[in-house]
């Protein structure tokens, strides 16, 4: 059941990629789709080959973007082959969960980005957007998931069957709904 559940959560996760086209967060959906391209084919294969590995490079890769400005940008390519290396290293020799920790401490840098851009919105520019609190439960169901697996306890199998359905529908939320979609902004202001 997992995998069918995972075969159709990659599956949706490809299709904010091509609704989120040319908005500002547009290369954060790119990489989540290309991530579920690759997710799929091995699911399909019946192969979890190096999915943490995928998972970690994914995760520092969007996190890279999100920080990227002029300076960073001429230094692109030298962090692409630094976390390759990363990658490749862990692949290889098995740190163990080494590299479920970096997964986590790049998921929570991203979370904490999507938090600050909430707060940021909802008290200077007076509004509640619907797009970014999605954005946020959707990274903190991933940092959930991430910290059951570490733990190992006996809810993480429940939590992720729960939150692959969650993220889901959270992946269909958005290919229906773009960052500029109306009414996706509501306006905070005070009651009269």
């Amino acid at each position: 059941m997992i995998d069918q559940l995972g075969i159709l959560e990659n599956f949706v996760w490809l299709f904010p990629a091509l609704s989120q086209r040319g908005k500002r967060l547009s290369f954060y959906f790119y990489i989540l789709g290309g991530a579920g391209f690759v997710e799929l084919i091995f699911l399909l294969n019946h192969r979890s080959l190096f999915a943490d590995e995928i998972a970690f490079f994914v995760s520092a890769l969007t996190v890279y973007l999100l920080f990227e400005n002029k300076r960073l940008r001429k230094w692109r390519y030298c962090f692409i082959a630094l976390l390759l290396g990363v990658t490749t290293t862990a692949y290889f020799k098995h740190f163990g969960r080494f590299e479920l920790y970096l997964f986590l401490l790049s998921r929570v840098v991203i979370l904490g980005v999507f938090l600050k851009q909430l707060i940021s919105d909802s008290l200077i520019k007076q509004q509640f957007n619907l797009f970014l609190v999605c954005l946020v439960l959707y990274e903190l169901s991933i940092v959930l998931r991430i910290g059951f697996a570490l733990t190992q306890t006996q809810v993480g199998l429940y939590y992720y069957l729960v939150s692959m359905s969650f993220e889901t529908m959270l992946g269909i939320f958005f290919t229906l709904f773009r960052e500029d979609s109306r009414g996706i902004r509501l306006k905070i202001g005070k009651a009269v």
